[in-house]
């Protein structure tokens, strides 16, 4: 993985390349209740990739951590995140933060050296440069997991006792269309690839 500034010109970096901060997950935990301190580990292949301390004040979070910039000594950062409360449309409000960088509100925030929004990072999204075969299976997966099942074709998707049936035999309906049309792009590449092909 390059550094800053590293890759094709006008190629721009993704999101999956980076540390993500959800705030959201952050509010879940309880992690940004005033005086509540935690540690946040990300993993890759099993192995730790990397932690922070985060420590919760009123109004902001105090994020520590460590970097090693091009394999130099490891350097102590610290960064504080404003939280604010953004209200909601049918009351009450949900938290988001401040990018430190440009003052954006986001819900998100991507880190290597720094912590910052995905406009800062100049950052495309990993759907955005997925083949359109793999957002379709990616998207089948994520509704088989939203119905309680696991992601992965063949696994069965029972319907969530809260759910309405045809809200239920809709998202069905659209994993099985999602999971067809991946299929039958494959099987078109394939035979554009195959000799005699097209491609």
């Amino acid at each position: 993985m390059g550094g800053y500034g590293s890759g094709r010109p006008g190629w721009k970096s993704n999101t999956r390349d980076y540390l993500r901060l959800d705030i959201r997950y952050l509010a879940r935990r309880g992690f940004l209740s005033p005086g509540s301190a935690s540690s946040l580990s990300w993993s890759f292949g099993g192995e730790s990739r990397s932690t922070i301390d985060v420590r919760a004040q009123p109004g902001s979070v105090v994020l520590n951590y460590r970097v090693r910039p091009c394999g130099g000594e490891w350097t102590p950062v610290q960064e504080i995140v404003d939280i604010i409360q953004v209200p909601c449309r049918y009351g009450g409000t949900r938290p988001m933060g401040l990018c430190p960088g440009c003052g954006r509100r986001v819900l998100v925030l991507y880190g290597r050296r720094y912590f910052r929004c995905r406009a800062c990072h100049g950052l495309a999204y990993s759907s955005q440069s997925e083949m359109e075969r793999d957002r379709m299976m990616n998207r089948a997966h994520k509704l088989r997991e939203r119905l309680g099942g696991e992601p992965g074709m063949g696994s069965w998707t029972q319907k969530p006792k809260w759910m309405r049936w045809a809200t239920y035999e809709r998202m069905v309906d659209e994993i099985h269309a999602l999971e067809e049309g991946s299929i039958a792009l494959l099987m078109w590449d394939k035979w554009l690839k195959r000799p005699g092909g097209r491609g």
